[in-house]
């Protein structure tokens, strides 16, 4: 992509059109951005982990980050240096077509450009999404702790709507008295699962399954 950018500006300093080539490799050659911006995520907290658990690490990236290549940049800074790029794409055609006269020849090209930039943006979007909420399956299903059978929380086509603590009013019926206690209970509401927990007296965050159930 940049060769043949770099061709064209070697040709003409003066560009008046790239949108052949953005077309072009938008929609053949740019797979690896989508699959690099799935995993940022799990970039981004692999490095946290190994700056907070591994001293030898954390000296050996200061070291390349104080080299002068790196204009003393953070190692963070480079890892969603493909993700801001990408989303770059859509604005630099939009602003193109903008300027492209609708008579004009190109027009439509930079139009289909455009088109194949977004859907590339879009793709690279909800990849992003997915992994974060795969990765947010995991920790809660990580902080459950069930009495019988574990319940299969982690899938690719669930994830979490809405958390948070509830106050639960049971109605004990006794032979000759009926009584109302009230209990605190910690809910995870998922796109196709309720389940209602308690929060345990624990040093680590962790949660007793109560009650589950999935959506008809």
């Amino acid at each position: 992509f940049f060769r043949e950018l770099e061709a064209r500006h070697q040709n003409n300093i003066f560009i008046d059109d790239i949108s052949d080539i953005v077309e072009k490799h938008a929609s053949s050659t740019f797979d690896p951005y989508v699959k690099y911006c799935t995993n940022e995520v799990y970039q981004q907290r692999t490095l946290q982990k190994l700056l907070a658990t591994n001293p030898a690490f954390k000296e050996a990236l200061s070291r390349i980050e104080s080299h002068e290549d790196c204009r003393n940049l953070p190692m963070i800074s480079f890892l969603i240096l493909p993700m801001q790029r990408v989303t770059r794409l859509p604005l630099l055609m939009d602003t193109i077509c903008q300027k492209t006269p609708k008579d004009s020849p190109k027009y439509e090209n930079c139009k289909q450009a455009l088109k194949e930039v977004s859907k590339l943006v879009r793709l690279c979007n909800e990849g992003a999404r997915k992994m974060e909420r795969t990765e947010m399956m995991y920790t809660i299903n990580s902080q459950l702790e069930f009495k019988i059978k574990p319940f299969p929380l982690v899938s690719s086509s669930r994830w979490l709507v809405k958390r948070g603590e509830l106050t639960a009013y049971v109605e004990d019926t006794g032979l000759f008295s009926k009584r109302t206690s009230r209990q605190q209970v910690y809910f995870f509401l998922f796109n196709d699962v309720l389940i209602i927990t308690k929060k345990k007296s624990h040093p680590e965050l962790r949660f007793r399954l109560l009650f589950g159930t999935e959506a008809p």
